[in-house]
């Protein structure tokens, strides 16, 4: 069968700056750091896990050490911190020959620390069921899976699917933040998305888009949101370029 089968599965693409022809849409971008904190809430360090380009990089790293955050607390004081920070970045054409470079979204909190893919079910593949996979995973202070379910507010898509999605979840391992050296519990929450397109066509760029209910910031499958991380970025920056 002359056909390509593509599962993209939420923040788990590593990203880089295109080393092609200018376009001349926008182009969105996410990369992720860890990051070091004092009480203060300063940048000690910070290292990138993703693969983000130097020529874009490098900006973004110098920015964020001037950025404040506040760090997690220990009986109520605050605490050295080592979070992650997740940022999605817009470049949109400026001149014949630049960029813009805005900050679309920031966020801390703990994150993927190994995984591997789901299998595209093959009932789901036979009769061509796709869909986005909203999971909300709870991890302990070792960063194994305590459980996995399906996010209460998202689109109900086929069992096939979530059932693949929710079982591969369910043997990844996570990175908690720490604070004061003691590494937290946590929870998460990503979509993974199952999509079948023929081989001459590029899946679209709002396949595995989700707005949680209230309207808050889409979600995209580059995408972990924690909830309730420890330490919060304090510096506004969001729609702000560098």
């Amino acid at each position: 069968m002359n056909k390509t089968l593509i599962a993209m599965f939420a923040a788990l693409l590593a990203v880089g700056a295109a080393q092609a022809k200018k376009s001349e849409k926008p182009i969105r971008l996410n990369a992720e750091w860890a990051i070091s904190l004092d009480a203060q809430g300063h940048v000690l360090a910070l290292k990138q896990t993703t693969k983000l380009k130097p020529v874009l990089s490098e900006p973004l790293e110098r920015a964020v050490q001037a950025w404040v955050f506040e760090p997690g607390k220990i009986n109520g004081q605050p605490a050295p911190t080592e979070t992650l920070l997740r940022l999605s970045v817009v470049l949109k054409p400026a001149n014949s020959d630049g960029y813009a470079v805005s900050i679309e979204s920031a966020a801390t909190g703990g994150g993927i620390a190994r995984m591997k893919p789901p299998t595209y079910p093959d009932q789901a593949f036979r009769y061509r069921q796709q869909g986005v996979v909203m999971v909300v995973v709870n991890y302990d202070e070792s960063g194994k899976v305590v459980s996995a379910s399906m996010h209460a507010g998202a689109q109900a898509v086929p069992r096939s699917l979530s059932d693949a999605a929710l079982s591969a979840v369910r043997q990844w391992t996570f990175r908690p933040e720490t604070v004061g050296q003691h590494a937290l519990a946590g929870s998460v929450y990503f979509p993974v998305c199952f999509f079948i397109t023929d081989y001459r066509q590029s899946p679209s760029e709002d396949a595995c888009k989700w707005t949680p209910p209230g309207g808050q910031h889409t979600v995209s499958e580059h995408d972990v949101v924690a909830l309730n991380p420890a330490a919060k970025l304090l510096t506004d920056v969001v729609g702000h370029a560098l």
